[in-house]
């Protein structure tokens, strides 16, 4: 599986994982980076003691017998720790992360969730921790995927009710924050247009340099606007940060729908980055759709369809289809999330088999010899594909 399919399922394992919830200290989380040998070591010794770690505060481990902690499902929890560990002999490559735990829903229905989680790539920075907790600690995965997106691009989108500042990278918007105005009382009489951008300049600042250090936290800027108050606020910036903008552009919409917009503008300047390289993408299938519709096969039956029949080039697919595959053993149906199980219900109770599409063609798309592209709703093109299609192909 390529890096990046690696990348993709790691990201919705984490979301997965960061949903569950529970009160007391019911879900342990296990994360070793690579070398932490002597701590798989210690881990082990505190497991065939029957003791957990419910807190590590301040270096200050506080240890307990989890056994007799109160907790239900305790023993099953140990003995699922002493197999996994069992068969540890030594900290992988990339390091070892591992979650297991028991939760009840709002009907007070109880769950368990067992999982080995496999980084793509080593856990360099991550510390090392073995804790019972109310949540699975899962900042380690974040902080590995977020450093395997590319550099970080700072966005400015200023509009007539405010400026909105968010970071690009990889194919994810992170919000920095949200400055709010009434443009028109701080025009003619009551403030220049200049007092306006001195007022904006330290928001600037805080959104992309780093206080300490002076430098920036993203690879380049961009500003953009549907006035000309953003190419002034461009012709006022100090010089250090002037150097950093990659272009200046003009958008229509206001705060998400101008950032994407932006996109349209920056093909060129950012075609390395993810989220570009899906626009582009989405682009040519969606013109293929319109003038060579035999060329293309769109959601979950007919893509499938076509994969099965052979001679597709590139399957797409949204990377957080919420699409079941469904089959039991002589047919196949789709379930969407939050529909009638009709179809499902009719394939009987035994022999059932179901997954979700998208963990599904990760694991088995290779046998069909065709490309495998996750695109994200993060841009225009994104949201069309995701509220029409969801999955579908190009054909060779």
């Amino acid at each position: 599986m390529s890096n990046k399919l690696e990348q993709v399922r790691l990201y919705n394992q984490v979301n997965e994982i960061d949903r569950i919830k529970a009160s007391g200290f019911s879900l342990v989380s296990v994360v070793l980076p690579p070398g932490a040998d002597a701590k798989l070591a210690e881990i082990k010794q505190l497991v065939s003691e029957d003791r957990m770690v419910v807190s590590e505060e301040h270096d200050v481990y506080e240890k307990i017998n989890y056994k007799y902690s109160g907790h239900l499902n305790a023993t099953a929890i140990l003995t699922l720790l002493k197999d996994r560990l069992a068969n540890l002999p030594s900290v992988p490559r990339n390091g070892w992360v591992y979650y297991a735990g028991f939760w009840e829903d709002e009907e007070g229905k109880t769950h368990s969730y067992s999982s080995t989680v496999e980084p793509f790539a080593p856990l360099a920075a991550a510390r090392a921790m073995f804790i019972a907790d109310g949540r699975f600690h899962t900042e380690a995965l974040h902080d590995l995927l977020e450093s395997s997106a590319g550099p970080a691009y700072g966005f400015i989108i200023l509009d007539n009710s405010g400026l909105l500042f968010v970071r690009l990278k990889g194919n994810n918007w992170y919000p920095i924050q949200r400055v709010s105005f009434r443009l028109p009382r701080w025009k003619g009489a009551t403030a220049s247009e200049s007092t306006l951008i001195s007022k904006i300049m330290p928001f600037v600042e805080q959104s992309f340099v780093n206080p300490k250090t002076k430098t920036l936290f993203v690879e380049g800027i961009v500003i953009a606007g549907n006035s000309n108050l953003h190419k002034k606020l461009y012709d006022s910036l100090p010089k250090a940060l002037k150097d950093k903008v990659i272009k200046v552009v003009d958008v229509q919409g206001e705060e998400e729908e101008g950032q994407m917009q932006a996109l349209d503008h920056l093909e060129k300047e950012l075609a390395h980055v993810r989220l570009i390289q899906e626009q582009l993408l989405l682009k040519k299938f969606f013109e293929l759709k319109k003038t060579s519709a035999a060329k293309i096969a769109a959601g979950p039956k007919d893509a499938l369809a076509a994969l099965e029949a052979g001679g597709v080039e590139r399957v797409i697919i949204y990377d957080g289809l919420r699409i079941n595959r469904v089959s039991n053993g002589k047919r196949v149906v789709f379930w969407e999330e939050g529909t009638a199980r009709t179809e499902v219900d009719d394939l009987g109770k035994q022999g059932i088999e179901e997954e979700n599409l998208l963990h599904w063609m990760l694991t088995h798309g290779g046998k069909f010899n065709a490309e495998i592209s996750l695109v994200s709703k993060n841009s225009r093109p994104g949201v069309t594909f995701w509220r029409e299609l969801g999955i579908a192909v190009i054909k060779k």
